[in-house]
């Protein structure tokens, strides 16, 4: 998915205060996996129980104030990373090849470009239960992801998928989102939550779903901030909202102006990884169990379900849900 949508994606390196975990060797797995586009932008002080914090590989003073092995290693680092953000643009990397060093503002808008076109994938590292690493991560994605207006036009088909489609990003076009999530919320019950590419949605109105050829009904709308539910009148092209109780709405689905149908290219979810079998003590218990996965798999798409006779197995992309 990382590769193919060409979306600006950001990667985050977690649980780096773990023992036996390794900056190094993640970073060499992913950009295996992924490609060298996939460039460090921070690179972590200590490993294990004594990592403590992280340096921003963008900043060169901060780089050349580190002492002993880990200043080489985060000067390499440093230097995949300028010479990834060259290779995207024409101008970088004659001058890159020149010998010539780049500006700081260069590198800066040079990887602005880049994450934009999906060109490069930032990689951050840190411990997020420790707060490490995520100051540094929130900061970038306000610097670099860009806003709605400046990302390039949303590739759509008609309906029936035979026809494509460039949609504009902007709040004037025609209503058009896109579901990537259901969340169930014990006081309202299914959460539905969509980005909004163009246009822009009223309260108390509706949309049509072109993968379910249904219109639905809408209420309040909601912007989410953690468990705080915002209730607001309109959302419009670049905002993530969601809405309560739909009845036909699930995820990867496209909701649109019936007056203008359009649909996104379904969102690609990875194959589970983990299967786990289940043996209820009772009759009771294997129903009370089916209906808690199925509210897991309502919330999750990646994980997978069934009653087998012989195995009773359940599958999940991860074990947070087993």
């Amino acid at each position: 998915m990382l590769t193919e949508s060409k979306k600006p994606s950001f990667l985050f390196i977690n649980k780096l205060d773990k023992e036996h975990s390794s900056f190094e060797k993640m970073i060499e797995a992913v950009q295996k996996e992924f490609g060298k586009n996939c460039v460090p932008i921070t690179y972590p002080i200590g490993k294990e129980t004594t990592f403590k914090e992280v340096v921003d590989l963008l900043n060169k003073a901060a780089v050349e104030s580190i002492s002993g092995d880990d200043k080489d290693k985060a000067l390499k680092y440093r230097e995949q990373l300028i010479e990834a953000i060259a290779e995207t643009d024409d101008a970088l990397i004659e001058k890159y090849l020149g010998g010539e060093e780049l500006s700081e503002g260069e590198i800066i808008n040079g990887l602005k470009k880049a994450v934009n076109a999906g060109n490069a994938h930032p990689v951050f590292c840190g411990s997020a239960t420790k707060g490490i690493g995520v100051e540094e991560l929130i900061n970038a994605i306000i610097k670099f992801v860009p806003s709605p207006i400046d990302v390039t036009p949303i590739q759509a088909t008609s309906p029936d998928g035979t026809n494509p489609i460039e949609y504009k990003v902007s709040a004037d076009e025609p209503f058009a989102a896109q579901v990537f999530k259901t969340v169930i919320d014990p006081y309202v019950g299914q959460l539905t939550i969509f980005r909004v590419f163009s246009g822009s949605l009223q309260s108390n109105t509706g949309f049509y779903n072109v993968n379910k050829s249904a219109k639905e009904k809408i209420g309040q709308i909601f912007l989410l901030k953690g468990k705080e539910q915002k209730v607001v009148d309109k959302v419009q092209a670049g905002d993530i909202a969601a809405v309560a109780k739909l009845k036909e709405t699930s995820a990867g689905d496209t909701l649109c102006n019936e007056s203008r149908r359009l649909k996104f290219d379904t969102i690609k979810m990875p194959e589970p990884a983990i299967s786990l079998s289940l043996k209820p003590k009772t009759r009771q218990d294997e129903e009370r169990i089916m209906t808690a996965l199925s509210k897991l798999g309502s919330e999750d798409p990646t994980f997978k379900y069934g009653r087998d006779q012989q195995t009773k197995r359940i599958d999940s992309i991860g074990d947070w849900g087993i």
